[in-house]
């Protein structure tokens, strides 16, 4: 059975598993859904993506699904090695996450001159 990835392309969350699977040299199926139009079986219980399957393991949220792939298949290579820089990463991800993907995604999607699949959900949740 081995990994699944259901993913909306143009997600910044799905491109970041798509590029630690492809780090990692792993295969996985990717099946294609749309969060915004509910297209695709999307077994995310709010909707979301991206969602791992592994096998009859399946994992939501990317920092989760890095941190699993990071140890499962990397013996944790893909993290640093200490207290304080790992904490330094976790704490990077946290900002970015939270306060950087407004302005950096969803403000420039937005207003890019070639609309974005998903520029009609405006309203931030």
């Amino acid at each position: 059975m081995g990994l699944t990835l259901y993913a909306y392309p143009p997600s910044v969350y799905c491109q970041i598993v798509r590029m630690a699977l492809y780090q990692l040299r792993l295969t996985a199926q990717i099946v294609e859904v749309d969060p915004f139009t509910g297209t695709g079986p999307n077994p995310h219980p709010f909707g979301l993506v991206p969602t791992l399957n592994d096998d009859d393991f399946q994992l939501t949220e990317t920092a989760a699904i890095l941190r699993y792939l990071n140890t499962q298949y990397a013996g944790g290579r893909l993290s640093p090695d200490t207290p304080r820089a790992i904490a330094r990463m976790v704490q990077v991800q946290s900002i970015v996450d939270s306060q950087a993907y407004w302005p950096l995604v969803r403000m420039v999607s937005a207003n890019a001159s070639v609309p974005h699949p998903a520029a009609k959900c405006r309203t931030r949740l």
